[in-house]
């Protein structure tokens, strides 16, 4: 067979919360059996410890149950209360135990192949079935669902993701590794890459304990102790148990950690109750036939408890490596279930692979963003002692670099509550990490200084849609998002690939470069034909860093020239094309410069009445930006802006020269227009796949056509940015996120909305060089937010590897058998039908699948017509009539 490998694990055991607690348990042989818990029954009415052959009764009361297996966070999983109530607790514990085994595997976000993964439990009785028939005589919507077996597998699937084959196994006491059995098939076959396995039980009435005393399996003492001479039979527990399995080429090409690898695994039956070794034998040969190798090799037997046949070791000794020191650890597990199936497999320990690079917590690296998120506030702050448990335990030489913490906390998916931290190493993020613990149980929300953030819930969705800002002319040029240029790899590349298109002297121009020969770093060029695409490859490159980290727009925004880049943000047209347009956009408007009389860009303090009053008179002056309420931009002739200037000063209005190479949208650009319109009649535009909000008209833009025509006269038609930007709002924006340039947009943004309360002002960079963190930082308050902030898109590739790092968990109230039951239906009038309540779960997936045939039916190609059958003939009667 196939070599599986195992890459996440999850757990819920008695002691254990998750599997690091379950390795402490392991290790320490620590017992955790203990009276029945409080809660579940009343077992003083079955305990009867001096009678053995009781009927109807027990003579222990030790057992090894989970607790609190009522509480369910249905809000999370998006379940009805009703149906939370309905749902068997094993159903409940799977959803959020697979999430934290994608989480521990890596694809905690969702990005796998859900087509392509399936998910496969085993389960054997239900003990909720019991407690509701008995507690509630109403059959409602969700009982069905809430109580069969089979649709553990489906809950986990409606509300995790994973959408492959899915099923649960009953093979008493084996289903589990029957669950793997079948999943390792699947993986074998074409039906899955990625299988989500796991197994649950959970006692919650005494039936157990009243069987196994009557079979008198139980321990009277209450230990369990196999291969002990004082052995006198197992204690009943519980549990849960998830994994993460994919074939082991996919996992090492994927640079998955791997836990382990299933060679083999075998399943055969011998039928129920009294195991036989000829079903043991079959199950074992079909096993290490499948594995390829030889029993002798297993260098660990786990033996079900039966001890049939084995020799055992007088004291410990550590489990070393085969004969040859190099062949892998490899250990035999079987499981034999009452009902008669026996399933034998084949782990072998991960093989060999580069260790990660030890150390690095000290390295100061490029700022990066540390996302810890948890069901709660108060799981939050468990889950924050948790991780500085994890990191304190490790010695100096053994913290991983912060870019490792970063990817393994952010291959999660967020919960709840939220906390943001920006760290340029591991010890600056544990030493903030403490402190905003402590600012948390203050009660301290929000921005909590030093770049650390934090939210007791995400906005809801309709308050955190994003509008990208993309400023124009005027924007800073060389020397732009340095930081992010060299800290973070995907903004470079985007830079690099952009710059070869828009020209070998675009990154020079930028960033500088010793090659470049003469190109002087930091001084701004004059030639438009040069100076504009400098903003809007650092504006498309920056965007892409945006959606590396999982920033993508609801709408696209731009000023003035920046308009374009925003249509590349919403998908109308690829960066590359952008900056070609742009380059030869700029030689044509260079030409109407350079034809024209001189001229420039002046702005003006003060409202638009005012200044087209102020400007009566004056030839050669054309209002060009409306930006806010109380500023306007004025462009025009040298001569009409000099007398500009001069009523204004005698009016008081402040007014100020603005870095312009020419009288941008202002008539003087008309005789571009002509060539404008014939690069863009060769230009391929798409429908965007989101409204650009043009600035020329402050209308929502979704056609190319319209595009198109519109910016034939981009150049010379005023900006109304003040109106795109009360039409942003319109559409729905609540957060405006600059995408260069500081945050020089989001003051007339700010003026225009000050009405809003729930308007939220971002900027991608800040003025000043600050090593990346203000991007960083920004990413943390998007975070924090509600927004899809993925903090992978910043980390380096040698710091992209999982880390063991505990899981936060999720929580909510609890939900019982006999809690709040429905209201007894109300008697009907006579004459009256009384309404049954609709199971609309049910109905909507009978609706879907009905939907889903129709579909396929009519995909399918019309069978050919059958071609008439002769009739036989026959020999009419004689005298018989015709027909």
């Amino acid at each position: 067979m196939t070599d599986i490998a195992i890459t996440g694990l999850a757990c819920r055991l008695p002691g254990a919360p998750d599997a690091r607690a379950s390795w402490k348990l392991l290790v320490s042989a620590e017992r955790r059996f203990s009276s029945t818990l409080a809660g579940c029954w009343n077992h003083e009415v079955f305990h009867e410890p001096d009678d053995r052959s009781a009927a109807h009764s027990s003579y222990t009361d030790q057992v090894a149950f989970l607790a609190a297996v009522d509480r369910f966070d249905a809000l999370h999983c998006g379940v009805p209360p009703a149906g939370a109530r309905a749902m068997d607790p094993q159903h409940r514990l799977m959803p959020g135990l697979t999430r934290e085994a994608l989480a521990d595997a890596g694809p905690g976000r969702g990005d796998f192949d859900r087509e392509q993964t399936g998910v496969l439990f085993g389960l054997s009785v239900s003990g909720y079935k019991h407690l509701r028939s008995q507690r509630s005589a109403a059959v409602q919507g969700f009982t069905l669902p809430g109580s069969l077996l089979g649709t553990a597998s489906g809950t986990v699937s409606r509300y995790v993701g994973p959408g492959g084959p899915g099923f649960a196994v009953d093979a008493a006491r084996s289903g589990s590794p029957a669950a793997l059995d079948r999943a390792i098939a699947q993986l074998d076959g074409v039906a899955c890459r990625i299988a989500v396995v796991g197994g649950v039980h959970l006692g919650l009435t005494p039936g157990g304990l009243v069987r196994f005393s009557r079979l008198c399996a139980l321990s009277p003492a209450g230990a369990c102790r196999p291969f002990d001479e004082e052995a006198d039979g197992f204690v009943l527990g519980g549990g849960a148990v998830s994994v993460i399995l994919r074939p082991l080429a996919d996992a090492l090409a994927a640079g998955d950690r791997v836990y382990a690898v299933i060679k083999g695994v075998g399943c055969a039956s011998r039928g129920p109750q009294a195991p036989t070794p000829e079903g043991r034998l079959r199950a074992m040969r079909r096993a290490w036939e499948g594995a390829g190798l030889p029993p002798s090799t297993a260098g660990f037997p786990e033996a079900h408890g039966t001890a049939a046949g084995l020799r055992f070791a007088g004291s410990a000794r550590p489990w070393t490596a085969g004969k040859d020191g190099h062949a892998p650890r490899r250990a035999a597990v079987s499981s034999y279930g009452s009902g008669g199936t026996d399933v034998h497999g084949v782990p072998e320990e991960r093989p060999r692979q580069a260790p990660p690079v030890r150390g690095g917590g000290s390295a100061v690296r490029a700022p990066q963003l540390l996302l810890l998120s948890a069901g709660s506030l108060p799981l939050l702050d468990e889950h924050i002692g948790d991780v500085l448990h994890t990191l304190d335990a490790l010695g100096p030489e053994d913290r991983p670099p912060v870019g490792a913490l970063a990817h393994t906390l952010g291959a999660r998916a967020p919960l709840k509550a939220r906390l943001a931290i920006v760290a340029a190493s591991t010890e600056e993020f544990a030493e903030r990490l403490r402190r905003a613990r402590r600012q948390l149980a203050d009660g301290d929300l929000g921005d909590l200084g030093d770049d650390a953030f934090a939210a007791g819930a995400p906005l809801p969705a309709a308050q955190r849609r994003i509008a990208l800002l993309y400023p124009g002319q005027g924007s800073p040029g060389p020397g732009m998002t340095r930081e992010l240029y060299e800290g973070y790899a995907g903004f470079r590349t985007a830079v690099d690939a952009l710059a070869a298109v828009a020209g070998p002297e675009t990154a020079a121009l930028l960033y500088g470069n010793p090659g470049a020969g003469d190109v002087e770093p930091g001084r701004r060029p004059a030639a438009t034909e040069v100076c504009r695409p400098l903003p809007e490859t650092v504006q498309i490159a920056a965007t892409r860093l945006l959606a590396d980290c999982g920033i993508t727009p609801d709408l696209a925004l731009g000023h003035g020239v920046g308009e374009f880049a925003a249509a590349a943000a919403a998908g109308a047209l690829t960066g590359e094309d952008t900056v070609r347009l742009l380059a030869a956009r700029g030689a044509a408007l260079r030409a109407a410069v350079e034809s024209g009389p001189p001229g420039g860009m002046l702005a003006v303090q003060t409202d638009e009445a005012t200044c087209r009053r102020l400007a009566e008179g004056i030839d050669g002056v054309w209002p060009a930006c409306f930006n806010e309420q109380r500023q306007v931009v004025v462009s025009g002739t040298a001569e009409g802006l000099a007398a500009l200037r001069r009523a204004c000063t005698g009016a008081g209005v402040v007014t100020a020269a603005l870095e312009a190479s020419g009288a941008f949208h202002s008539p003087l650009m008309a005789p571009a227009e002509g060539e404008v319109r014939a690069l863009l009649a060769g230009l391929r535009i798409a429908d965007p796949v989101r409204p650009v909000i043009s600035s020329v008209d402050a209308e929502p833009y979704t056609d190319s056509a319209g595009l198109r025509e519109l910016w034939a006269r981009h150049a010379s038609a005023p900006v109304r940015f003040g109106d795109a930007v009360r039409t942003a709002y319109d559409q729905g924006a609540r957060v405006f996120l600059q995408v260069s340039g500081g945050g020089t947009l989001l003051t007339p943004v700010r003026r225009t909305l000050y009405h809003h309360d729930d308007v939220h002002l971002l900027a991608a960079d800040g003025p000043a060089r600050d090593d990346g963190r203000g991007f960083a930082r920004t990413l943390a308050r998007l975070a924090v937010l509600g927004a899809p902030a993925d903090p992978r898109g910043l980390v380096p590739a040698e710091d992209r590897r999982l880390l063991d790092l505990p899981a936060a968990r999720l929580d909510g109230p609890p939900f019982r058998a006999d809690t709040q039951p429905p209201a007894p239906a109300p008697t009907p009038p006579s004459g009256e039908t009384p309404t049954v309540e609709t199971p609309y779960e049910l109905l909507r997936l009978i609706r879907h699948q009905t939907a889903l045939l129709t579909h396929l039916a009519a995909a399918l190609p019309t069978p050919p017509a059958p071609a008439p059958r002769a009739l036989p003939a026959t020999t009419r009667p004689s005298g018989s009539a015709g027909p």
